[in-house]
């Protein structure tokens, strides 16, 4: 029996317990496709797969040869409307993520968040993390102070830019 090799990756960050709910990061974009056979360019790959989200991370060797030609640190790329887009991770990776929705979970946490720390200005990426917003407590009570404009895929639009 041969034994394949799985060359995808999903980075996590930091998990948070509260009120017995797992807190586990959203994981980056990852898709088999790219990773059974390598994108020599994603300029010619997101004209056949106009809105693929991304392999994931990538080495510097992994990426297709039009995106390590910009010589930064852009280890992400992926598919918008037929065009490659590429992001710079950064130390977590975590900019490039696509964001997820907030859930009753997420919501039972802030507030639970609220009730342990009234007033408080900011409540920690721990329990947001993975939300397009910031948040704070007014009183025993979450209120979002700050929505960061995301793209149709949930994408930070910000943090990506086109492949040229």
């Amino acid at each position: 029996m041969r034994r394949g090799r799985v060359r995808g990756r999903i980075a996590l960050a930091s998990v948070m317990i509260v009120s017995g709910t797992i807190f586990v990061p959203p994981p980056l974009p990852y898709a088999a496709a790219a990773a059974q056979r390598p994108v020599s360019s994603a300029r010619a790959y997101c004209i056949s797969h106009p809105n693929y989200t991304g392999p994931g991370e990538q080495t510097r060797r992994e990426l297709p040869a039009d995106v390590r030609s910009l010589g930064y640190g852009a280890a992400y790329w992926r598919c918008r409307r037929g065009q490659a887009w590429v992001c710079d991770g950064g130390a977590s990776g975590f900019n490039c993520a696509q964001t997820v929705p907030m859930d009753a979970d997420r919501m039972r946490a802030l507030r639970e968040v609220c009730s342990q720390a009234p007033g408080i200005p900011y409540i920690g990426r721990s329990v947001t993390v993975g939300l397009a917003s910031s948040w704070r407590c007014n009183g025993r009570t979450p209120v979002m102070t700050s929505r960061i404009p995301v793209d149709e895929a949930g994408f930070i639009v910000a943090n990506w830019k086109p492949l040229h």
